[in-house]
C-alpha cells in the first residue's frame, strides 16, 4: 500500500489571459519509509508539485490519497491539521520561523499538539541525528 498516492495530476494558472500548464497528467507513488526528493530546474513545476501533494494548492485534475485520506474531500483546516500531524517537507524557500531557533522550528508541530516536553525532546534528537544538525539546534533558523 501506499502512503502516498497521486494519480494524473495537472494544474495550470491563467496569467494575462493566457494558460500555462505547470504539471501535466503527473503520476506518484511512495510507499512507506520510503524518502522522496523532488529534483528539476527552476520553473519545471517542483515547489507547485509539492504545494498540491500538500494540499496548500487544489489540482485542476487528478487525485491525491495520502495515508488513505482523499485530499479533495478534506477542508482546509482538516488539509492543515494532516499536513501538522503527518507530513515533513523542506521547501524551497524553507518555510521557517525566523524568531525561532532550529530546534524551536522543528519542534513546533509537537508544541501545537501540546506533547509532553520529554517527548518533543527525544523526537528532536532523532531529527537532529537523522540530518546531522545536532550542533545547529540553538541557532537562529536562518542565520549562518
Amino acid at each position: 500500500m501506499y502512503v502516498l498516492n497521486a494519480n494524473h495530476i495537472s494544474k495550470s494558472y491563467k496569467t494575462s489571459g493566457e494558460t500555462i500548464q505547470v504539471l501535466e497528467n503527473v503520476n506518484l507513488q511512495v510507499t512507506k519509509g520510503e524518502m522522496v526528493a523532488i529534483m528539476g530546474p527552476s520553473g519545471s513545476g517542483k515547489t507547485t508539485l509539492l504545494h498540491v501533494l500538500t494540499g496548500v494548492d487544489t489540482p485542476d485534475d487528478g487525485e491525491i490519497v495520502i495515508g488513505g485520506e482523499k485530499f479533495s474531500q478534506l477542508t482546509e483546516e482538516e488539509k492543515a491539521f494532516f499536513r501538522r500531524k503527518h507530513m515533513g517537507m523542506i521547501f524551497q524557500d524553507f518555510q521557517l520561523l525566523e524568531s525561532l531557533t532550529v530546534k524551536e522550528n522543528i519542534m513546533l508541530p509537537l508544541i501545537l499538539e501540546r506533547k509532553d516536553a520529554e517527548i518533543q525532546k527525544e523526537r528532536f534528537s532523532k531529527i537532529a541525528d537523522v540530518l546531522g544538525i545536532e550542533k545547529l539546534a540553538d541557532k537562529g533558523a536562518l542565520k549562518n
